[in-house]
């Protein structure tokens, strides 16, 4: 009847699949199972490639690191680092801050006793310069002793004996730190020494003798005001 034949035209008998259908099937498996593989590598790519526009993270710690340890760089320079540099950088200033830590006690622990000699080297260095402001590097409380001694107008000169970090910029600073501190009492810099053998140890002391007039007396009786 036309009713059987409608049917079977609409629902036509379940027959074998074809070499080709069959082809067909396993190319559209592959095409599903590659689009997925790359949707999981852009997932993963997310976490570790920062993202225009994102929030800073770890690279922003990096740079804030590396300004502290190398100065500001130019603002529109991007990180350019690996995990194993970004793990060196800390690594290399904890280094740093425990041999300071560990030079700095070894001269407490040796009592402070200079070389022999070095009396004649330091003094003879200062009366040649007439006054000589010691200072580190980076050091508010070394800017403040120049600005003092600037606004009297005492010509001096500045010889830097630690870096940022505290460690010696040169051979003998050691030295003479312990000879300072012998001979002012004070480890702390900056220190202020003038030909005669006259010697400030301390913003404090700098300050103090600022005020009572013995700092412009002391540099004009050394040729330095």
């Amino acid at each position: 009847s036309v009713s059987s034949v409608s049917s079977a035209m609409m629902h036509p008998p379940n027959r074998p699949r074809t070499w080709r259908q069959s082809r067909k099937g396993v190319a559209a498996c592959v095409l599903v199972a590659l689009g997925s593989v790359k949707s999981q590598l852009c997932t993963a790519s997310a976490f570790v490639a920062p993202t225009a526009g994102a929030r800073p993270s770890v690279w922003q710690g990096q740079r804030t690191l590396l300004t502290a340890l190398h100065g500001a760089a130019p603002h529109s320079a991007a990180p350019k680092a690996s995990s194993a540099s970004m793990l060196a950088a800390p690594t290399a200033l904890v280094g740093m801050l425990a041999l300071a830590s560990a030079s700095q006690a070894g001269r407490r622990r040796l009592g402070a006793i200079p070389r022999r000699g070095v009396k004649e080297e330091f003094e003879g260095g200062v009366d040649q310069a007439r006054a000589v402001l010691f200072t580190r590097t980076d050091c508010q409380r070394c800017d403040m002793a120049k600005e003092a001694l600037s606004s009297l107008r005492i010509r001096y000169a500045v010889m830097e004996l630690e870096n940022e970090v505290g460690l010696d910029t040169m051979g003998p600073s050691a030295q003479y730190k312990d000879y300072m501190e012998m001979k002012t009492g004070s480890a702390e810099l900056p220190q202020l020494h003038l030909r005669g053998g006259k010697g400030l140890g301390g913003l404090d002391a700098i300050f103090e003798a600022q005020d009572s007039g013995e700092l412009i007396q002391w540099c004009k009786e050394a040729g330095a005001a």
